[in-house]
Order: structure tokens, then C-alpha cells, then sequence
């Protein structure tokens, strides 16, 4: 046995050596760190070759390794690189290999995740051969982030069109449940739509068309996404009327299908994404001018951005008109409406694309009434695949079978509305019209609650769809007995049309295009009676299972609408009416002072042979008239019992008869003031008074600009026998 003193010597010697090597793993760490964040990818390289250790280590606060940094600069090169080096290391670190390329971050992306976010098809193909050569690369699909993605849904979620191709052609079958998230059971095709990645939905169609009729859990198709997306459509969008001249001027691309993957890197595709915008401008700039030359010289112009125009027109026409559009596109940019130009050509682009994506969805027919099933994504375990390879690590990032509180699996199924009525509901008409006429049938789709699409509409307040649902079954179907019978229907509830009609949630949004309460509540009396129009009279008397007529729903749920416009309007008539009395207090001391006084004699004006006194005296007597008139619209505005009734048409005609008698009068006031002040300057400036006078005007006519929304509202909401729909918050 050995001695006390040669058991601590052992013990101290261990311990020096563990502290080296310590000292030597912290000091490999820190070099690692310092050369990436720096961008020193040689010598980065040096340490994979030489400490295998550092591969899968941690050197951000995110959990980033070296390689996740470099796939996060886009360092294509030094990717490789990295991962040559890997692969070349002894064979005895196999299992490190795989954990190097399986490595997950703070929110479990791996390297594959954040190559397919980045797009690049040639950092996701080193990737992937580099699993292969290790046989890991059956895992790699199947490792899932924090939010249940894989690397195929964060390409489809970032928009990478041909990331997701690259993968699709990788791997030669690429199951069903890979494309399928197990947290809620959308499918990628699901995501790109809701993201409103509609070219990338188009070649997932094109790839994967199994998909067009997968239902998620709550049994929704990527059918009913696309036309719960009322901005995604024309009808759903406001423009106002320069807006659509410019919006009928544009021409889209329609999409075409093509899954070919860029051969080189592309100043589309990859470096012209992250320019700034100058940088795109200039480009764009200089490519038409490349391509105006080329057409001066005879040769072929191959510009893709003319490809809307080459069936109708030669090549070099259309290299013009887009030379012409760009050039008007930046002088709307100089004057400030760059951005709403652009707006208004995505707007264009996406209203095209989501009708051509309507139609491939609605090739198969089954897809209008798929509305339940699917495959349940809690019977789908991603931790049992059979093509792990035996001896390597199996990510804790593979989800399990989703199981409930009982330990069962967990497959619910509820009821979602057809296609059909979600478009009804919001409003779209392209897509009601489409599927009417593709499948005559749908008319008959009813709710879980037994709505069909008019009850649909009328309770939603879709004045576009009655209109389109009546025109279609009487003029084009030829069934006025139809239309009737849908009228006619009842919910569960025994609700009926006007039941629906009458009803208002203020939880709710609401589509009238219109601001102000005194007029949101009078397009909601029009919009009764609008309905009320519909069904037989006796409609108005009937019951529904609460004993309510529609007349007592309406009576109950505008109740606090009727208040806050009553508030709204008696706030506005007296700010209105103490301005009028103004104005009429001044127009009247105005009208009774005379300039220049009158004859002795006579008692004629002195001056009243001049044009500015007669001007004088006209518009005096307007304004003191306007302005009384003003004062007393206001003043029986206030005094007024504001029932419901009353904000049909009574209550808004004497607002916009008081606001045009008071904008009459104060522009009057303003009139015989200059003509009275005339004769004062008349000899000194002579016609250079005339830029004066209209200066004073300017404070008046800034206020006349900005309350002229208003009335142009108040004007059209009393003109417009139908309220207008419109979805606030979308395209412009």
C-alpha cells in the first residue's frame, strides 16, 4: 500500500490536470467566440479542426453555435467549410458530428432551421449531404423548433420559395405528417396562405396537391383561410378614385409554375432582398435602361417584368411602357405618394394572385364542402421513425403523442361553416359568385345554427352579397322562388331575416363605410329597412324564441348607439351654433355700418356706385342670412327628442343645412370684409391687395378643408338609399 503523501501527490497532479484542461477548453471557448463575432472565420476554422468540442458549443446568449452564426450571416463559403472539416474529423467523434449538425438553439432551430429562414438553397444542400454521409439526415426533417416547426414549415413561413422545393426534391417522398404541424394540424399549405404567401402556395399546389383538401383540427381548409382574407380580394379593398385609375392601370404577372432552383446566386433573390431601397431603385432603374437600349439596337429585350404585355404587344413596346411606368412611378415618389403607389401594386399583385390560387383550390370540387377531418396530428408520433440510425442521439426537440388529461389521445372534431358562407360573411363577392357557379348546389349551405347564406349576409350586414344572391337566383338562375325561400328561413333560434338585421353587437366591427355616431346609426335604420324590404310584411310581427320581434331586438341593442349619437350630435350643434352667432352678430354690425358713409342730402351711399360696395352689400346680407339660418338648424338640432327614428333622415338634414348655411356665411363674412377694407388700400396697392386678401382666407379655408370630410360623409350618407361595406383596417 502506498503512503498518504503519494495518495495527495496523485490527487494534486489529477487536479492540475483538470485544471489545464479547464483552462485550455475556456481559452478554446473564448477564442471561438472573439473569431466569430469578428467574422474570423480561418481562424474559426483552425479550432474545428482542432478541438472538436467547440462544434456544438453555445456562444451567444441564444444558444447559437459557430455554425448557426455563420448560416445567420449567409457566409456560404465558410458554411461548407465548417462542415467539411466536420465530416473529415476521426470517426471517433461520429457522435459529435451528429450533435454538431442537430444542435439546437434557445428556441430549437437548428442549423437546417435557420438555413431554409435564410432561403439558401446551397447552405440547406451542404447541410443536408452532410447528414447524409452520416446517415442522420432522416432526422433532420423531422426536428422541431419551439413552435412545432420544422425546417420545410420555416421555409414556407419566411416565404422561401426554393428552399421548399430543394427540400421536396432532396428527399424523394416527403411524408404527409412532415408537412403537417402537430401543434394545430395546419398543413404548409395552411401557412402560406395565412401569411399571404400566395406564390409559394401556388408551386405547393403544383407539388403537393394532397394538400388542397387537408383539414386542420378545427376541421378548416386552406379553401377557407384564403376567403376568410377580405383584403385578400377587390371587393374587400377601398379605393378611392384616383386610387382605382391607377389600380386599373397596373398589369400583373399571372403565376407560373417553376420548380427549377437557381444555379447561381441571384441580386433577386439573395443580395438585392437585404439592399436598401435606393439600392433597388437604382437597379431597377438601370435594368430598363439596359433593356431600352438593347431594343435600340435590334437585340431582345429580356425583361421579365414585361412578360403581362409580350402576347399583346412587340417586346421593345413593352419595354417602353415599363420604362414609362417606372419613370411616372418616381415622379409619384417626389411628390410624396411613393408609398401608396406601391401599396396599391402589391394590392393589384395580391387581388390577382389569391383569385389564381382560388381557382386551383376549387379545381376539385370536394374541397368547397370539406369543412371536417383529416388527419388528427396527435395520433402522429415524430419520436418512433424508423429511420434514426441505431446509435445516435434521438433531439428533444421530437414531439410525442399529444395526449389529454386522461392519457388518451386526443381527436376533437367540431363543425366549421362552408367556404361559401365564411365569403358570405366577410363580404366577398368574387369568391360567393365562383363557387355559385361552379357548384349551384353550395346555395343550400347552412351554419351549425341553420343560417344560410342570406341570413348569413343580413346578419353580418353584407348589402353586396343580397344584392349579388337576388340579381343571380331571379335574373340569371331564373328562380325568384328560391330567393324567397332562403328569405324566408329561420335559424335554430327561430331568428328570422329581420331578426338578424335588427340585431347590434358593439363588441363588434362593423363594415359601414361611414365615421360618426349620429351616422353609423343612421346607416343602421337604413340598413333595416333595406332588409326589411325583402321578406313579407308580416315578417315584422314574428316572434323568436325569446319573444323578441325584430322591432324590439333593434329597440334594445341600439339603445346605447342611439345615446352616444345623440351626445355626438349635441356637442357638435352647439361648438357649430356659438360659431354661428358669431358670424351673425358680425355680419349683422357689418351689414349695418355703410363704407364711406352717405349723403347728407340724399342718404345714398357715397360709394354705392362702386363694384367692391355692391359686393359689400350682397354678401353682407348672405352672410347674416346664412348665419341665422345656421343658428336655428342647430339650435332645433338640440332641441330635438333624438328618438331612433329621427337619425333616418330628419336629425343629418338639418346637420348639413346648418353646416353649409355656416360655411356660406363665414366665407360671405370674409367676402364683405375684404370689399369694405378695399376702399381703405385701394389707392396705395391697387391690385397687389388682391394676394392679401386672399391670404386673410387662408386660416377659414383650412378649417373648411379639414370639416370637409364630414360633410362630404354626412352627404353621402343621406344621399345613399343602401349603406356601403367596408372592412376598416385593410388595403388602404
Amino acid at each position: 500500500m502506498g503512503s498518504p503523501s503519494s495518495y495527495s501527490q496523485v490527487i494534486r497532479e489529477r487536479e492540475k490536470q483538470i485544471s489545464e484542461e479547464r483552462e485550455k477548453h475556456d481559452s478554446a471557448m473564448r477564442q471561438l467566440y472573439e473569431h466569430t463575432l469578428q467574422g474570423e472565420w480561418r481562424e474559426v476554422e483552425k479550432l474545428y479542426k482542432t478541438k472538436p468540442e467547440v462544434w456544438s458549443a453555445e456562444i451567444t446568449t441564444s444558444g447559437d453555435t459557430a455554425l448557426h452564426m455563420a448560416i445567420n450571416e449567409d457566409k456560404k463559403d465558410d458554411v461548407a467549410s465548417l462542415l467539411d472539416i466536420i465530416l473529415k474529423a476521426d470517426d471517433r467523434h461520429r457522435q459529435k458530428k451528429v450533435e454538431a449538425l442537430m444542435k439546437a438553439n434557445e428556441v430549437g432551430d437548428t442549423p437546417l432551421h435557420r438555413a431554409a429562414a435564410r432561403g439558401s438553397v446551397e447552405m440547406c444542400k451542404s447541410i443536408v449531404m452532410a447528414a447524409s454521409k452520416l446517415g442522420a439526415d432522416g432526422l433532420l426533417l423531422r426536428v422541431l423548433n419551439r413552435w412545432d416547426e420544422n425546417p420545410i414549415f420555416v421555409a414556407v413561413l419566411d416565404n422561401r420559395k426554393h428552399a421548399f422545393i430543394y427540400f421536396l426534391k432532396a428527399f424523394n417522398t416527403v411524408e404527409d405528417e412532415l408537412l403537417m404541424s402537430p401543434r394545430n394540424g395546419d398543413t404548409v399549405l395552411h401557412s402560406a396562405i395565412r401569411r399571404e404567401h400566395y406564390e409559394l402556395a401556388f408551386h405547393i399546389i403544383r407539388k403537393c396537391p394532397q394538400l388542397t383538401g387537408k383539414c386542420n383540427e378545427k376541421g378548416v381548409t386552406p379553401l377557407h383561410i384564403l376567403v376568410s382574407k377580405p383584403s385578400a380580394f377587390r371587393s374587400g379593398s377601398h379605393l378611392s378614385w384616383w386610387e382605382a385609375i391607377i389600380y386599373h392601370c397596373i398589369a400583373v404577372d399571372q403565376l407560373k409554375y417553376d420548380d427549377s432552383l437557381p444555379t447561381t446566386p441571384s441580386i433577386r433573390s439573395s443580395e438585392f432582398e437585404y439592399k436598401p431601397d435606393n439600392y433597388k431603385t437604382c437597379y431597377q432603374f438601370l435594368s430598363i435602361l439596359r433593356c431600352c437600349g438593347r431594343v435600340m439596337a435590334g437585340s431582345d429585350p429580356e425583361n421579365h417584368y414585361n412578360s403581362h404585355v409580350k402576347g399583346n404587344v412587340p417586346q421593345n413596346y413593352a419595354t417602353c411602357f415599363q420604362f414609362l411606368f417606372m419613370v411616372l412611378q418616381h415622379i409619384f415618389g417626389v411628390l410624396g405618394f411613393g408609398k401608396t403607389i406601391e401599396e396599391i401594386i402589391n394590392a393589384r399583385q395580391k387581388h390577382t394572385w389569391s383569385m389564381q390560387i382560388l381557382d386551383e383550390l376549387m379545381r376539385d370540387t370536394g374541397n368547397i364542402y370539406m369543412t371536417e377531418g383529416g388527419i388528427d396530428p396527435g395520433q402522429v408520433d415524430f419520436g418512433s421513425s424508423n429511420d434514426s440510425p441505431e446509435g445516435l442521439p434521438v433531439p428533444e426537440t421530437f414531439r410525442k403523442t399529444k395526449q389529454d388529461k386522461t392519457g388518451e389521445n386526443k381527436h376533437e372534431t367540431q363543425r366549421t361553416d362552408t367556404p361559401l358562407l365564411v365569403a358570405a360573411q366577410k363580404g366577398i363577392t368574387e369568391v360567393v359568385e365562383k363557387i355559385l357557379e361552379r357548384l349551384p348546389v353550395s346555395i343550400h349551405d347552412t351554419s351549425s345554427k341553420k343560417k344560410n347564406i342570406v341570413l348569413v349576409a343580413a346578419e353580418n350586414r353584407q348589402p353586396g352579397i343580397l344584392d349579388l344572391l337576388e340579381t343571380h337566383l331571379k335574373d340569371v338562375l331564373k328562380k325568384p322562388q328560391l330567393w324567397q325561400d332562403l328569405v324566408r328561413a329561420v335559424d335554430t333560434d327561430e331568428n328570422t331575416i329581420l331578426h338578424l338585421a335588427a340585431k347590434y353587437d358593439e363588441s363588434r366591427s362593423h363594415p359601414w363605410q361611414i365615421h360618426g355616431a349620429a351616422m353609423q346609426m343612421q346607416w343602421e335604420i337604413k340598413w333595416y329597412e333595406h332588409v326589411k324590404a325583402f321578406p313579407p310584411s308580416h315578417f315584422i310581427f314574428l316572434p323568436n324564441n325569446e319573444g323578441e320581434t325584430p322591432v324590439q331586438i333593434f329597440d334594445r341593442d341600439h339603445r346605447n348607439l342611439v345615446k352616444s349619437s345623440s351626445d355626438w350630435l349635441k356637442d357638435t350643434s352647439e361648438s357649430c351654433s356659438v360659431v354661428a352667432a358669431l358670424v351673425a352678430g358680425v355680419s349683422f354690425a357689418t351689414s349695418s355700418q355703410v363704407p364711406g358713409g352717405t349723403d347728407e342730402e340724399t342718404g345714398k351711399p357715397k360709394l354705392e356706385e362702386k363694384p367692391a360696395f355692391e359686393l359689400f352689400a350682397v354678401t353682407a346680407l348672405i352672410g347674416l342670412c346664412f348665419s341665422v339660418t345656421a343658428l336655428i338648424m342647430f339650435l332645433s338640432i338640440l332641441t330635438s327628442r333624438k328618438q331612433y327614428k329621427d337619425f333616418r333622415r330628419n336629425l343629418p338634414l338639418k346637420l348639413l343645412l346648418g353646416l353649409s348655411s355656416l360655411f356660406v356665411s363665414i366665407a360671405s363674412m370674409l367676402v364683405s370684409f375684404c370689399a369694405a377694407h378695399f376702399f381703405v388700400l385701394e389707392d396705395k396697392f391697387k391690385k397687389g391687395v388682391f394676394p392679401l386678401y386672399a391670404a386673410t382666407c387662408l386660416p377659414v379655408s383650412f378649417y373648411a378643408i379639414a370639416q370637409f370630410p364630414l360633410y362630404l360623409a354626412l352627404l353621402k350618407a343621406i344621399v345613399r338609399h343602401v349603406p356601403q361595406s367596408h372592412h376598416f383596417g385593410h388595403f388602404l
